[in-house]
């Protein structure tokens, strides 16, 4: 899930608005090891919009609706660093989108990930 929130005080009231952005992405990594255990990965990432939701609260209501517009489609450049040592796993990824949310707005997606793994023996 993706997503903003957003609060303006106005007096006494406030509007509290929250945008989230389901999507399924799908990323198409390679990962290169330059020296023992580490490594960086980079790639692209396709990814499709489920759902786009925005919920405001004002004056203790709340109005679900949808925003009109956000694209089907998106895609993103994902590049991060990894360890590996043993059965431990570190990775760090940076995802930045390419193309707008919207086509009326200049707002693109950016995500920071942490990873952290312990691999079984099976």
């Amino acid at each position: 899930m993706q997503g903003a929130v957003s609060i303006i005080n106005q007096g006494r009231n406030s509007v509290n608005s929250t945008l989230k952005l389901d999507y399924i992405n799908i990323p198409i990594l390679m990962n290169v090891t330059f020296v023992r255990h580490f490594s960086v990965k980079a790639g692209i990432q396709p990814g499709l919009r489920l759902n786009n939701a925005v919920e405001t609260r004002f004056a203790g209501d709340t109005y679900p609706y949808s925003v009109y517009g956000v694209r089907l489609f998106d895609i993103s450049l994902p590049v991060g660093i990894a360890y590996e040592n043993r059965n431990i796993m570190l990775d760090l990824m940076i995802n930045e989108g390419l193309i707008t949310v919207h086509p009326n707005t200049s707002a693109k997606k950016i995500a920071v990930q942490l990873s952290v793994g312990y691999r079984l023996k099976l």
